[in-house]
């Protein structure tokens, strides 16, 4: 259940509307650029389409009140009751090499599910939470935030993400760019360490889709 880039923009339409705003307020409420929802900013000069980023769209949600969920019924997004239904599988971040938790799509497996807990926000199949119990990477995610991962979500450059190397801990980073061979990322920890991994050496990334703390 992820929305498209057109369901996005209309979303952010809707909720000026809602707001007696215009796009151009919008985003000065949210404390952008006056000009960054204006309808030319939602493509490149080659056409490429500009998607708006979660931090951005945290922003705007957090200048006007909205919950996620109200902001994709603006969008014009289903929301059912098995979107809300409870259970979203929950691990420790220092749980994370425990033998055979992840299968090969990066989702948590059925017989390595202990807890489940209810979601302050939407989630589908696949998805799970992350609970933080470190303060490495305190202020961006402290220690007792849950983070909501998404293994079936596109990465897309600049997104955070979960790392999961074959050999080694899991990381929390951004996405930087890739290669056919080498992917580009950065560490979420303060010293924001640059990395040039092999896609041999990962087991698998996944984006970070929403975060409450």
């Amino acid at each position: 259940m992820t929305l498209s880039y057109f369901e996005i923009w209309k979303g952010i339409d809707n909720l000026a509307a809602q707001k007696g705003l215009s796009p151009s307020a919008l985003a000065q409420k949210a404390g952008l650029d006056p000009t960054s929802f204006n309808k030319s900013k939602r493509e490149g000069p080659d056409g490429r389409k500009r998607w708006l980023s979660m931090e951005t769209l945290n922003k705007v949600l957090a200048a006007t009140n909205t919950s996620f969920l109200d902001f994709m019924m603006l969008a014009g997004d289903k929301i059912t009751q098995s979107t809300l239904s409870s259970g979203l599988p929950l691990i420790n971040f220092s749980d994370n090499q425990k033998e055979n938790l992840f299968n090969e799509n990066a989702m948590i497996n059925k017989e390595q599910i202990v807890e489940k807990i209810d979601f302050p926000c939407f989630f589908k199949p696949g998805m799970w939470a992350l609970e933080m119990t470190t303060d490495a990477y305190d202020p961006i995610y402290p220690n007792g935030a849950l983070l909501l991962i998404d293994p079936q979500t596109e990465i897309r450059r600049h997104d955070r993400i979960v790392v999961q190397l074959e050999k080694g801990p899991m990381f929390l980073g951004e996405f930087l760019g890739k290669t056919n061979e080498i992917l580009d990322l950065k560490t979420l920890t303060t010293e924001r360490t640059l990395l040039s991994l092999t896609k041999e050496q990962i087991a698998f990334i996944a984006r970070i889709l929403w975060v409450s703390q």
